[in-house]
């Protein structure tokens, strides 16, 4: 099960106390290894968020987008490691690759289009230094060769953002195989206004993301509605406004959510 919505939505703070609800539960990021608790690929999902945390502060939104995905292709085998170790009854996850991918895409293409000079990309070298250079340039070299093709660092971006000339049932598909791994049984979308999501980044401390002022927040929550809107049936979709709700309230709600999706589950398997 994954949660998703605009950054600010309160998708962590839910995440957590669902996982506390759920002890069967394994509770995932789809970006960040190095807070999970005997996570695989820990000092690479370091190195990473340095790597996107450095993009931002250099305004260079094509490394941010290829920092940001090469994060996202830790979940995979983040996932499957879990699954084969631990035999949780479900695992939680903060975002997931494929939606969020499809939905920041299209945002990150305008964003870029808009300015000539965000175009740029520093050399990698230079950011993160040569012996981190290495660990990512490996990462993404494996991930390429596990599909049969040859990734560059630096065409990356590039062949992302083109994803976003195709429908999006299409580009889901593209990133399914892309990131190596499924789309969720259930999305459960955290839905909150863009003006009271901005209010609670603007509290927290730290650089704020290329993608986190008022409009791009707007675009993002629209994308969320078209992606999700074109998601296929097989996968189950619920929006929850958040507006009004304490955190307990939005957990207690998804934990509903939870257990009335087994309940249709079981029912299914005792017809069959």
């Amino acid at each position: 099960m994954a949660i998703v919505g605009i950054d600010g939505a309160g998708k962590t703070t839910a995440l957590s106390l669902v996982g506390d609800r759920v002890p069967t539960s394994v509770t995932l990021s789809s970006m960040r290894n190095h807070g999970i608790a005997d996570a695989p690929l820990r000092d690479l999902s370091e190195v990473l968020e340095r790597l996107r945390t450095e993009a931002e502060a250099l305004n260079s939104p094509r490394l941010v987008l290829t920092a940001i995905f090469l994060q996202m292709c830790m979940f995979g085998p983040t996932e499957r490691f879990f699954s084969a170790t631990m035999s949780p009854d479900v695992v939680l996850v903060d975002r997931h690759p494929v939606v969020d991918a499809a939905v920041y895409l299209p945002v990150f293409r305008k964003i870029i289009d808009s300015d000539e000079s965000l175009n740029s990309v520093p050399p990698l070298r230079d950011v993160l230094g040569s012996t981190d250079e290495q660990l990512v340039v490996r990462w993404l070299e494996s991930r390429g060769r596990q599909l049969g093709e040859t990734w560059n660092i630096d065409d990356l971006s590039g062949s992302l953002l083109s994803l976003t000339s195709l429908p999006d049932s299409v580009r889901l598909e593209k990133l399914e195989v892309m990131l190596q791994t499924s789309l969720p049984q259930l999305v459960v979308w955290l839905d909150l206004a863009v003006d009271r999501a901005s209010n609670r980044l603007a509290s927290r401390a730290g650089i704020r993301e290329i993608h986190e002022s008022r409009h791009h927040l707007a675009e993002i929550r629209g994308s969320y509605r078209r992606v999700l809107r074109n998601l296929p049936p097989t996968v189950q979709v619920v929006p929850i406004a958040v507006g009004e709700m304490t955190p307990d309230d939005v957990a207690d709600s998804i934990v509903s959510v939870m257990t009335e999706k087994e309940r249709h589950v079981l029912a299914g398997i005792s017809a069959a």
